[in-house]
């Protein structure tokens, strides 16, 4: 973790550590409570961490899946339901993005109708949290066809229940935008504050 600062001096503090990858550490705030849920594929399984010591101090409070290697993890509290959307890495290195639905935030999950969300590799993983901006729901999508995380598509989620989901693509960001990138594969934005990645 690396506090921003406006002089971005701010020391890097290790907050985790793990007996394989960590990576997309989706974090999120629900009921005056700050909740973690990082990428634990290499023990396949999706792990809800509660920070108990935010930013630093994080407990497990449950284990959400168990079984099959789920990457990507991404909630979302909508009209009263808890939304998992996730990408299950299959046999072959395909990748299906997946829906997921539960009543309360610790599970337990149930698949929701609509799956899979797609098989396409230019929609097949989140590429950061949704985020809500002038009453609509926008989500953000890794398009991989050419490479991993090449570039981020911006979906906007039209409709979305227990029983239904729709969505439609209204923009994307190639790795442009800085020269000699490769790929550009998050892109997560807190109040004015936007933050994306890009690999070289």
């Amino acid at each position: 973790m690396k506090e921003i600062t406006e002089s971005g001096d701010a020391p890097v503090k290790v907050i985790m550590e793990a007996p394989g990858h960590l990576s997309y550490p989706c974090v999120f705030r629900h009921a005056g409570e700050w909740y973690m849920i990082p990428e634990t594929g290499y023990a396949r399984t999706v792990d809800l961490l509660r920070g108990d010591g935010f930013p630093l101090e994080w407990t497990k409070v449950t284990t959400l899946a168990r079984g099959p290697t789920l990457v990507d993890t991404t909630p979302l509290w909508h009209e009263g339901a808890w939304y998992f959307f996730t990408t299950a890495e299959l046999d072959g290195g395909r990748k299906v993005n997946l829906l997921f639905v539960s009543d309360e935030l610790t599970g337990p999950w149930r698949s929701h109708p609509c799956n899979p969300l797609s098989v396409d590799a230019a929609a097949s993983r989140s590429a950061g949290q949704v985020v809500r901006h002038q009453g609509r729901m926008i989500r953000p999508v890794q398009d991989c066809t050419q490479a991993y995380g090449y570039a981020i598509v911006f979906c906007e989620i039209l409709e979305l229940t227990p029983t239904s989901f729709r969505d439609r693509r209204i923009g994307r960001l190639d790795p442009d935008w800085h020269p000699g990138l490769r790929a550009t594969h998050t892109w997560n934005r807190s109040g004015s504050l936007e933050v994306f990645d890009g690999r070289s």
